[in-house]
């Protein structure tokens, strides 16, 4: 069978994970291969997908916190990525590729077809990449010792240089007049708030209290600012509509998903309760905020230790949030997009046989 003939699977189990894997996605078609991708319909995965005009197949939706349903539904949506290979595919899988989908994984396992997983924080249960992935990739920023006492197995680990974020993120990202589509006045101080997941084993409820006072903050200056906030549900959306009529702050709740790169260089701050958003707005060079009370991972301590990002761990470190406007040309943390890239579909082709 030649080349042309054999697929390379793409499992999309996030919406942070659209951006990092399309442009692999991308360099593996100008490579010859053919692509497959599935998603599950979690947070925008499905929209953003769209907005990149690409082919999908939606295998499941989002999963509740109860980590005995979490592990149900793994199963079953691992049944279901199961029956679409198998009966809907036509052709050779020769390696499957996610951003640790943990449904992916297992089913790859099953079906013994080589699998690659990227992730990027250590503290994530690692159970399903230690046991069926086949290699693993993670930045180069993780100490080795840090990553073993986490819990991560390390001889199916590969280091891709960079974080996963300057994979997608590079000197040709362009500000565009996107507050003037909203009506905002860019002379207030623009906010892009994202609250912290409630789903995540890691979560921490520390984040909410955190969260509340800083919204204590932002209402006593809510002359001057004007909040985008990006729930990540539709039970916050619904919350954070009511809480800000309440305070009488000034906000946007977008209806449909945003260019995440555009809206950030257009903002002056970004606070948020940990996550991709806060770590692109680090590397963009935008101030940076982030309220996560889980343990704090390599990529985070990296971003904080070259004055990208500023951690917030107790209610006495709010006062460490500047409301003010930011400079304007921004300080983006330069990489060689191209090359982190390269090396990661390298280690993929390493396993193509």
């Amino acid at each position: 069978m030649g080349k042309d003939k054999k697929l390379i699977w793409f499992d999309f189990d996030n919406a942070p994970h659209v951006p990092v894997l399309l442009p692999i996605v991308k360099e593996m078609k100008n490579r010859g291969y053919k692509t497959i991708l599935t998603a599950r319909d979690k947070a925008e995965t499905k929209e953003l997908l769209i907005l990149n005009k690409e082919k999908f197949k939606i295998i499941s939706k989002s999963f509740p916190k109860i980590k005995i349903l979490k592990l149900l539904l793994t199963l079953n949506r691992t049944a279901k990525l199961l029956f679409y290979l198998n009966k809907i595919v036509n052709g050779k899988i020769i390696l499957s590729v996610n951003h640790s989908s943990r449904s992916a994984l297992l089913a790859s396992w099953i079906k013994r077809i080589p699998s690659v997983a990227l992730y990027d924080y250590e503290y994530v249960n690692s159970t399903f990449q230690n046991l069926f992935a086949t290699k693993v990739l993670m930045p180069n920023v993780f100490n080795m010792d840090q990553l073993i006492k986490a819990g991560v197995r390390i001889n199916n680990l590969t280091f891709y240089p960079g974080i996963k974020e300057q994979i997608y993120i590079n000197s040709n990202t362009k500000k565009t007049n996107l507050l003037n589509e909203f009506g905002i006045d860019n002379s207030k101080i623009i906010i892009t708030f994202r609250p912290p997941g409630m789903t995540g084993h890691y979560h921490s409820s520390k984040s909410e209290i955190l969260m509340d006072k800083i919204f204590s903050k932002i209402e006593q200056e809510k002359e001057k600012i004007f909040l985008i906030i990006l729930p990540r549900t539709d039970d916050q959306k619904v919350y954070f509509s009511y809480v800000m009529r309440q305070k009488l702050i000034p906000f946007l709740i977008p209806e449909s998903p945003l260019n995440g790169i555009d809206l950030i260089l257009n903002s002056d701050i970004v606070l948020s309760g940990g996550g991709t958003i806060i770590r692109e707005a680090a590397v963009l060079g935008v101030p940076s905020y982030s309220f996560f009370q889980g343990t704090k991972g390599g990529v985070d301590e990296f971003l904080e230790k070259n004055g990208r990002l500023t951690l917030i761990h107790s209610i006495s470190d709010i006062e460490k949030i500047k409301f003010k406007k930011k400079k304007k040309k921004s300080n983006l943390l330069r990489t060689n997009q191209e090359e982190i890239i390269f090396f990661i579909c390298n280690q993929l082709e390493s396993l193509i046989s």
